[in-house]
């Protein structure tokens, strides 16, 4: 019990007050996608750190799309024709969600693609947005002696429950030969 409270106690002193992330919405509205073709939105991110969340649904039309997020060159491959490597892809729905950190700025695609079965247009309402600043997503390092530090606290927390441990089982060994003779 008091190995709890001392590992909670050092888990909320490394807590910091950390400002709010901040998010900004980059579309909300209706995308109208041809049939047998793909329609895309530029995405222009100017700062480190962004995690694009989109979400969609097809409002009318009679199958699901494709929606994925690519870089501007891996889009131009895909517009191409050629193979591509997007970011980020769902299979082809009626309604979905992704949320995918972008770690350098630039500028991005998010291609809505209407080729599955090419019965007709569709019609789909796109909440395309970026979030800044969210501390669970960065990916941070602690310096070299607070490391240190962790690694040394957690070899001994480890050096003592098993100390522990071997001191009960030697104790019941000694309790079941006693009892044996």
């Amino acid at each position: 019990m008091i190995l709890l409270a001392l590992m909670l106690a050092v888990a909320l002193h490394s807590l910091k007050a950390v400002p709010l992330p901040a998010r900004v919405d980059l579309v909300d509205g209706m995308v109208r996608v041809p049939a047998s073709r793909w329609s895309v939105i530029d995405v222009l991110l100017k700062q480190r750190g962004a995690v694009v969340e989109c979400r969609y649904s097809v409002e009318r039309g009679r199958s699901g799309v494709r929606v994925a997020l690519m870089s501007a060159g891996e889009a131009e491959r895909f517009q191409a024709g050629r193979s591509h490597r997007p970011l980020v892809s769902l299979p082809y729905e009626r309604a979905g969600f992704f949320r995918h950190p972008v770690t350098k700025p630039g500028e991005y695609r998010l291609v809505i693609d209407n080729r599955m079965e090419g019965r007709g247009p569709a019609l789909v309402r796109v909440q395309l947005a970026a979030v800044f600043g969210d501390p669970m997503l960065e990916i941070r390092e602690l310096p070299a002696g607070r490391r240190a530090k962790v690694v040394m606290v957690s070899l001994g927390m480890f050096a003592l429950v098993a100390l522990w441990a071997a001191w009960r089982l030697l104790r019941a060994s000694r309790r079941l030969r006693a009892e044996h003779d």
